[in-house]
């Protein structure tokens, strides 16, 4: 099957096995036995993991959402920038899916969606002229695409899910009624129970675990069908043009970073308006923290600052716990109070909490704060 080729040399472009070796490799390899006629699933993840370097894994993976599996698809190349592959025409033919289109960076917390996939198919320039795919629905495009750039086709999420990735009803009883992707594990040989992903690997370990022991794909499929907003996408431009425009790329280390997340800070000072801090990453790594104001007319960038890896901004899932670590109850909300207040910058906010006495208190960077002087304050300032 020539989109296990293509796969393979993705990660090793000098790759020069034949197509006839690999198709007699991947017949000993097959979950099923199909006497010559073709490959299932199974064949094309040994064939990948058997011809790609050491440390490399794959498996065949079934999901019953269609949209995690999408998802999955989409985790997969963002973690490595290679391709991944997929079973379509309900298991009766398989592509290479080479990249992707989403409104945000996959990564990124915040709405998003998936517009489209760039596909290399192994039958161009070959279609239902040629005698290919007549056991298919007439009705469906040739599955021959044509490249409508220089490597890929182009498909829109609603053509891809509607007219070529459906569920699998010709690869066997294993296979039967799921979709199938073919993507990088994180370990072993191919086989019937797959570990995790190694999308949603490369996701956890560098940008945090997802909440409710989902993974990556089933949270972003949960939450793709929200209304968007363009709060996230307008932050992100105001940092992105606040970097450029006062030359912090350098200064900072930020070749390559990633916008990741933005949150939320009230501001109790009076004088001083609320404000936004996003974390800047570079390979997953929290590398920076911009401060983006909330104005009338949009989202002003306001400064940069180093963050630590153990900030409770960089961290959110570390907020409750420090509450708590501080004997103090709460959803951890982030606010500031003035630089003589707070005992720090805007840049490090503190979190504010419930005492045992259902009194407000705050946790700084130095730890609990005297709840009468931000009480004061707060007085003052109303």
């Amino acid at each position: 099957m020539v989109t296990a080729k293509i796969m393979v040399k993705s990660i090793t472009s000098s790759f020069s096995t034949s197509q006839t070796t690999m198709n007699s490799y991947m017949a000993t390899k097959d979950k099923y036995n199909w006497g010559g006629c073709g490959h299932d699933p199974r064949g094309v993840a040994w064939a990948v993991y058997n011809y790609t370097p050491a440390g490399y894994y794959f498996n065949d993976y079934r999901y019953t959402s269609q949209s995690t599996a999408d998802w999955e698809m989409v985790d997969g190349i963002r973690a490595t920038a290679k391709a991944v592959g997929a079973s379509v025409a309900a298991g009766m033919h398989a592509v290479a899916i080479v990249g992707y289109n989403t409104t945000i960076d996959p990564f990124v917390d915040g709405t998003n969606s998936i517009n489209g996939f760039y596909v290399v198919d192994p039958w161009y320039p070959h279609n239902y002229s040629a005698g290919l795919g007549s056991q298919w629905n007439p009705s469906a495009p040739p599955y021959g695409l044509p490249h409508n750039s220089s490597t890929a086709y182009y498909l829109t999420r609603s053509s891809w899910d509607s007219q070529f990735f459906y569920t699998d009803t010709n690869e066997g009883s294993f296979y039967n009624g799921y979709y199938v992707p073919y993507l990088r594990s994180t370990s072993g040989a191919p086989s019937d129970s797959p570990p995790e992903t190694y999308g949603d690997w490369y996701y956890r370990t560098h940008f945090g675990p997802m909440a409710g022991g989902e993974t990556l794909a089933e949270s972003q499929s949960s939450h793709e069908t929200s209304t968007p907003t363009p709060t996230l996408a307008s932050i992100e431009l105001a940092v992105r043009s606040g970097v450029r425009t006062h030359g912090l790329e350098v200064p900072f280390g930020l070749h390559g970073y990633a916008v990741s997340g933005s949150s939320h800070v009230d501001s109790l000072a009076s004088g001083f308006p609320s404000y936004d801090l996003v974390v800047l990453r570079v390979a997953g790594s929290p590398r920076a923290l911009a401060l983006v104001y909330e104005t009338p007319n949009g989202y002003v960038f306001a400064g940069l600052a180093p963050v630590a890896t153990n900030s409770p901004v960089a961290n959110p899932g570390s907020r409750v716990s420090l509450l708590q670590e501080a004997g103090l109850r709460g959803t951890g909300r982030l606010v500031w109070a003035g630089v003589a207040a707070s005992q720090s910058t805007p840049f490090e906010p503190l979190l504010e909490g419930v005492d045992a006495r259902g009194s407000t208190s705050y946790v700084g960077p130095t730890g609990r704060m005297p709840t009468l002087t931000i009480e004061n304050l707060n007085q003052a300032n109303r």
